[in-house]
Formats: C-alpha cells, sequence, structure tokens
C-alpha cells in the first residue's frame, strides 16, 4: 500500500522485502559495477531498454530505493541523489541552463550558494541577477525580467535570517513569463513546506540535514517532474556527483524518523525562540512561528510547522560572544545543521563569510547574529543552557 501521508512515505516508501533473503531491512549494494550474461543484455541495457544496473555511477538499487522515498515525501514523480547539496543545485544550473540565459535569483540564500552562482554558475555564460524577494517580489521581479530570463531560483525559509519568500506570488510571476522555478526546501523539509504542490517546479535539499537528521551523512536531492528527471540524472552522472550506497542507506534510515523528528525540532524551536524573545541580553529574534514576526502570516498561509531553524542577536563585540560560546555547556557551535542536537553557528564568520559586510547587512546579518539549530533534547534543557550562557555575555 502507498500512503501519500508523509510520516507513512517516510517509513514505507521505496521499500520492499528483498526478493532474496526476505530481509525487511533494505539491503546495502555495495559495488560499482553489475554484471552481464550476455553482449545482448548489455546492450539493451545501455540503450535504456531494460532497467537492468549497469555501473553504481549511474544507479544502484540502494540508492534508486531511496531516492522513490524521498520522491514520496515531496510528492514528486522522482528524486534524484547527489553526493551532496551544492552538487545537487550545481547539476539544475547546469541542466536547466545554456551560456547566454539569464536567472533571477534571491539575494537572502545560504553562502555556499551565493559563492556557487558568482564564481561557477556564472563562468558557464550565465547571467544572474540577485533581487529582494522579501518586500514587493512582483515588483523586484518585473524590474529584472529579461527576454532571455529563463528561471527564479530561491529558498524559504531563508538562511540564516528565516525570512519568508511568498511561493505562490513567484509561482504566479513565473507562469505569466514562462519560468521555470527551483526552491531550496532545506530549511523547512518536506515536513513543513511542499512546494511542488504549491506550484514549483524542481525542489531540491542538503540531504546532508534535516533528512539525514544525524550529523552523519554529507547529500542532496533533487525532486522533479518526470520532464525534467533524465536530463538532471544525466548531468549526475556525467558529473561524478553520484551518491555512494552506504551513505544512501544511512540516509534512508534517518529519514524513517523524518516526521517525529521534525514535530519535535518546531516544538522546541517555538519554545526557545519565545523564551529567547523575552531575554534580556537578546536584541532581536529571528523565527516565522513568533506571532510578532513579520513573516507569521505568509509562513502560516504556506507551511504546516515552522521548523527546527532560529536566529537570535546578541548586541555584543567579539570577546563577549567568545564568553557566551565559552560557557554554553550542552549546546555546541557546528558549520552545519539539521541533526538532532542542539547546535549554533555565528553566519558572519562561517556560511556567508566570503560575503562583503555590504552584502550581509543587507540581509540582515550582523557580526552579532546566531543561528540555532534547535534539537529534539528537552525543552527546558536547551532554554537552560541558552540562559546561563547569555547572563555572562
Amino acid at each position: 500500500m502507498e500512503s501519500k501521508k508523509i510520516p507513512d512515505a517516510a517509513v514505507h516508501a521505496g521499500e520492499r522485502l528483498d526478493p532474496t533473503t526476505q530481509s525487511l531491512t533494505l539491503p546495502i549494494y555495495q559495488t560499482s559495477v553489475f554484471g552481464f550474461e550476455s553482449v545482448d543484455a548489455m546492450i539493451d541495457a545501455f540503450e535504456g531498454k531494460t532497467d537492468e544496473y549497469i555501473y553504481s555511477r549511474i544507479a544502484n538499487p540502494t540508492v534508486a530505493a531511496v531516492e522513490k522515498k524521498l520522491a514520496a515525501l515531496e510528492g514528486s514523480d522522482g528524486a534524484v541523489l547527489f553526493s551532496s547539496g551544492l552538487a545537487a543545485s550545481f547539476a539544475l544550473f547546469s541542466s536547466m541552463l545554456q551560456p547566454g540565459d539569464h536567472m533571477i535569483a534571491s539575494n537572502d540564500l545560504y553562502g555556499g550558494t551565493v559563492t556557487q552562482l558568482k564564481e561557477f554558475v556564472s563562468k558557464m555564460g550565465v547571467q544572474i541577477t540577485f533581487v529582494n524577494l522579501i518586500d514587493s517580489p512582483e515588483t523586484e521581479l518585473e524590474r529584472s525580467l529579461k527576454s532571455n530570463t529563463r528561471l527564479i531560483f530561491f529558498e524559504t525559509p531563508t538562511n540564516p535570517t528565516l525570512k519568508v519568500v511568498d511561493i505562490e506570488a513567484i509561482v504566479n510571476f513565473a507562469k505569466h513569463h514562462n519560468l521555470q522555478t527551483i526552491i531550496d526546501n532545506t530549511f523547512a523539509s518536506p515536513v513543513n513546506q511542499q512546494p511542488l504542490k504549491m506550484g514549483v517546479d524542481i525542489v531540491y535539499h542538503s540531504a546532508t540535514k534535516f533528512l539525514g537528521g544525524h550529523d552523519d551523512v554529507t547529500a542532496g536531492v533533487a525532486m522533479a517532474p518526470e520532464r525534467l528527471l533524465k536530463i538532471v540524472q544525466r548531468h549526475r552522472t556525467y558529473m561524478g556527483a553520484s551518491l555512494d550506497p552506504n551513505t544512501a542507506w544511512l540516509l534512508g534510515r534517518g529519514v524513517k524518523t523524518l516526521d517525529v523528528r521534525m514535530q519535535r525540532h518546531n516544538q522546541n524551536a517555538l519554545s526557545l525562540a519565545k523564551f529567547l524573545s523575552q531575554h534580556p541580553r537578546v536584541k532581536r529574534v529571528f523565527y516565522p512561528g513568533l506571532e510578532a514576526s513579520p513573516f507569521h502570516a505568509v509562513a502560516k498561509k504556506q507551511m504546516s510547522g515552522f521548523g527546527g531553524m532560529l536566529s537570535f542577536e546578541i548586541d555584543a563585540d567579539r570577546s563577549a560572544l567568545n564568553r557566551f560560546l565559552k560557557n554554553l555547556k550542552m549546546v555546541k557551535m557546528v558549520p552545519s545543521l539539521g541533526g538532532v542536537e542542539t547546535t549554533i553557528l555565528l553566519p558572519a564568520f562561517s556560511s556567508h563569510f566570503f560575503m562583503t559586510p555590504e552584502e550581509r547587512k543587507a540581509i540582515d546579518i550582523s557580526d552579532g547574529l546566531v543561528r540555532v539549530n534547535t534539537g529534539i533534547e528537552d525543552s527546558e534543557t536547551i532554554k537552560e543552557d541558552f540562559d546561563q550562557a547569555l547572563r555572562k555575555v
């Protein structure tokens, strides 16, 4: 039975009893290559007349099973797994854009994506315009539109200040002008946000984050309609960016608990955001689940939960920031997110370090901004750790 409910799909999609051993758990096909018993069988496989596996850079049964699970979560025709989130995004840009094309990108993106666009995608001969999609997105898009514009790329909620882009507004504009849309859905996860159902063409994730959920895999995934899947798969194959079967298996195991993890992430993040918004050492809190957030209404419209990420700003110099960091007991500072542990990061000195100070200021990233991945520990323990460390600032 195939269920479209996320808790069911997370556990059962892509799974079957192993035909050889009847194993309940998906086997790891730890092989680089697959054999053929005849020349005709090999030719049929290479011509695509059969679904036989050839070489794990092209396809692998463990990887394929996890791709089915991830596709079910987003309600897509299929999914393509990659060795990282940035590998997924680069494959999408390179497969959908040609030299001379123009794309519109949000100016509020993960720093690694910004670097990829500026230093690598632009070298493909692609013109890129970064625009503010938060305030009056239709006006900004209309102003940036060119005759050679092909797609709009954005993320929501944004990393690291949790701004919320109105997906409906972007999709309506794109469809009116015959443009493709790509969204990075990493921060929300499929549990909290379903962009394909809102008309977005392609969704991708850094699966390293909430999808994997345990800080033990590096992976990316793109979910796309049937008409685009083959070309994205081909770019992955010849970029050499395929995911190995062992990592895919770990990812698939992590995804099985995605729904229960995200519910706890959501609860703990909202509780922590409310607590920090009243804390005397905190200047401001960025979290769309707060009713005082300017993005609360649009977040309620397009999200079923507000996610496990939040940010807050401390009015402190470098010395005071270091005191805060050194006094945290349970919470650790790491340059990633989405795991079960509560962790923090200072974006100005890490994920967005290579942006100019002016670029960071334009998207509200100050030196005192602290990004929090709210884990699944006891909510009171999390708040107590932040409280005692903040009081030493």
